[in-house]
């Protein structure tokens, strides 16, 4: 870690260690679940500070912008309660998918808007590419990813 940042101006693998320290921590902290959602609505708010002009105007790095603010939104997270959702639960489990297709998702409708020669405003196209990427990403845990982990549990025990 300290290698790569004495080699980039970029910050955006500290994400990933901060990612880690939050495992760390929740593995050797407990905290009440009270203290959780209050870590969990500092993050939000953060968020929410990060899309003022104020902040877009220092030009910070999106570490600090986005990666600490989503750091406290995962710690949060964490601590509090679960909420028991068969939707929430789906989705979570079509997690994976979903950040595996984004990769693909989001390219693909800009270039699907920009071909069309579509007039839209950044947050609406933001949100648009979310809403597709959960979609795709369902689809592909649905029809492809579950489908891979039956077979692997057949392929497994056939060898058994």
């Amino acid at each position: 870690m300290m290698l790569i940042f004495l080699f980039t101006e970029k910050l955006l693998f500290l994400e990933f260690f901060v990612g880690v320290l939050i495992g760390y921590v929740h593995n050797k902290i407990k905290l009440s679940y009270l203290s959780g959602l209050i870590i969990l609505i500092i993050g939000i708010i953060f968020l929410f500070l990060s899309l003022s002009s104020y902040i877009v105007a220092i030009e910070l790095d999106r570490f600090f912008i986005w990666g600490i603010p989503s750091a406290f939104i995962v710690m949060g997270a964490v601590y509090c309660k679960p909420i028991k959702n068969s939707l929430l639960f789906y989705l979570g489990n079509a997690s994976y998918s979903i950040y595996l297709v984004q990769i693909l998702t989001v390219p693909g409708f800009y270039k699907f808007i920009n071909y069309f020669k579509i007039e839209i405003n950044n947050e609406l196209l933001s949100i648009l590419c979310l809403f597709s990427s959960v979609i795709f990403g369902c689809f592909f845990y649905s029809f492809v990813e579950k489908n891979l982990k039956i077979n692997k549990k057949i392929t497994k025990e056939i060898n058994s």
